[in-house]
């Protein structure tokens, strides 16, 4: 596995889990609708059994997505319903389920969570790198996180699957970016905690990359750096 170089031209970024906190947004937003529909009411089930059978099922349809297995709109309209029928409630009206992901996809990106040295990490390198934003997430709220949490003028772009018309880790989504920034494999560098969409994916177009690993899961391909704050970009960049 090659070393990392020292200089760069061009960072790209994940945003859910590498920089804007997707985990503790996504459930304040989820305690939220627990109260606001009043799921106390529809099911045995609590406010934190809630979230983490959320967090089960939404791990488990972005992966299908990722994978070409489903498209967007089909996660979007099977998110909510399948998170109820994994708690047990089938019977549930059709207009809840579509109204917490119309609700969801509201409040959830609006909220402003960064992880820790986020924003130290992007006051550090924007002055010195042109920074692009490449996620999976859906078009129309990218902008919105980006704004809420206060670094949208670190970015001089995002670049979503909808753009490129593929998914990370599809090796076309880093050869749209690459086309579209007007630079080189080896002058980039991609920072992201997904091993197969960001890590992977950025390898098979020939990108540099460093896996944020906060927990320090356990992999067995190879990785050229991991970390596991974000801290750790300030003295390698």
């Amino acid at each position: 596995m090659r070393q990392l170089k020292t200089t760069y031209k061009f960072l790209f970024f994940d945003l859910d889990h590498t920089l804007w906190d997707y985990t503790s947004n996504s459930e304040e937003t989820l305690r939220e609708l627990y109260e606001k529909y009043g799921l106390a009411q529809v099911g045995n089930f609590c406010t934190d059994t809630f979230c983490q059978t959320f967090d089960k099922v939404n791990r488990q349809l972005w992966s299908l997505n990722e994978a070409g297995a489903l498209g967007r709109d089909e996660l979007r309209r099977q998110r909510f319903v399948r998170v109820l029928e994994a708690l047990g409630n089938t019977s549930v009206p059709e207009w809840v389920s579509e109204g917490l992901d119309r609700d969801y996809m509201s409040i959830c990106p609006a909220k402003g969570g960064l992880l820790p040295y986020a924003r130290e990490v992007l006051e550090h390198c924007h002055k010195r790198f042109p920074m692009y934003v490449l996620t999976n997430g859906f078009r129309d709220v990218q902008d919105i996180k980006l704004e809420a949490a206060g670094i949208n003028h670190f970015f001089d772009g995002i670049f979503t699957a909808e753009d490129a018309g593929v998914s990370k880790p599809n090796t076309f989504f880093f050869e749209y970016v690459l086309r579209k920034v007007g630079a080189k494999p080896q002058e980039c560098l991609m920072v992201g905690d997904n091993l197969k969409a960001d890590i992977i994916g950025a390898a098979s177009a020939g990108i540099d990359s460093v896996y944020y690993n906060p927990y320090r899961r356990k992999y067995n391909v190879p990785v050229q750096r991991d970390i596991h704050c974000l801290s750790e970009l300030l003295t390698m960049l």
